[in-house]
C-alpha cells in the first residue's frame, strides 16, 4: 500500500502479506488495515509508519473503531477480537461458529452495541464489550457481504446477491427490503 502525502512525499506501507480487505480511520488519527493474511496493523498515519500488529487469525473482512474509547473491532474467520489501540493487546475474543468465515462486525453509532453478520443469514447485537447476544434477526437470503448499523437497534445488510434488508433488533425482524435491479 503506498500513501502519498504533501508535496509529493510518498512512503509505502509494507506489512500485509496478501491484498488489503478493510480499513479505517480511528478518532485518534490512526490508520486500521486488514488482509486476508489474518492480521491488523495500526499506522500513525502523521508519521507514516507503522505503530504495531495484531494476529486476528485467518481471513478479516471488516475492520471498525470505537468512537469514543480506544478499542479496534476485528471480524473475520468465525470470530470477532476487541483490540487496545493504543497497545495493540487483545481485549476479548467473540467466537461467532455460526456465522461461518464470511462474517463481518461493526459498532453501533453510539457504541453501546456490535452488529454482526455472516454466511447463516442472520444478523446479531451484542453488548459493546462482547459479553452477550442481545438478539438475533434471520434473513431470508442468500448471506451477507456488508452491514450498516443506523442506531442502537437497528441496522442494513446487503447480501450476496445484491438485495438490502432493514433489520429491527426490537422485534427481531426484517423491517424492510429493497431488491437488487430495481429501477
Amino acid at each position: 500500500m503506498r500513501l502519498h502525502g504533501r508535496a509529493g512525499q510518498q512512503n509505502e506501507f509494507r506489512a500485509h502479506k496478501t491484498f488489503l480487505y478493510a480499513l479505517t480511520i480511528t478518532p485518534r488519527g490512526n490508520l486500521i488495515t486488514s488482509a486476508f493474511d489474518g492480521m491488523v496493523h495500526c499506522w500513525n498515519i502523521g508519521e507514516l509508519k507503522k505503530r504495531y500488529s495484531c494476529e486476528h487469525g485467518g481471513l478479516i473482512f471488516c475492520v471498525d473503531a470505537h468512537r469514543t474509547d480506544p478499542i479496534i473491532l476485528s471480524s473475520g474467520n468465525r470470530k470477532y477480537c476487541l483490540w487496545d489501540e493504543e497497545t495493540g493487546q487483545l481485549i476479548t475474543r467473540v467466537d461467532t461458529p455460526d456465522h461461518g468465515g464470511h462474517m463481518y462486525a461493526r459498532y453501533t453509532p453510539k457504541n453501546k452495541h456490535i452488529v454482526t453478520a455472516g454466511d447463516d443469514r442472520t444478523m446479531k447485537l451484542w453488548l459493546a464489550d462482547g459479553s452477550s447476544s442481545l438478539a438475533s434477526v434471520d434473513l431470508p437470503d442468500m448471506f451477507v457481504s456488508a452491514i450498516c448499523p443506523i442506531d442502537e437497534s437497528s441496522a442494513l445488510a446487503a447480501t450476496a446477491n445484491g438485495d438490502l434488508y432493514l433489520a429491527d433488533f426490537d422485534s427481531e425482524s426484517v423491517k424492510g427490503m429493497f431488491p437488487a435491479n430495481e429501477d
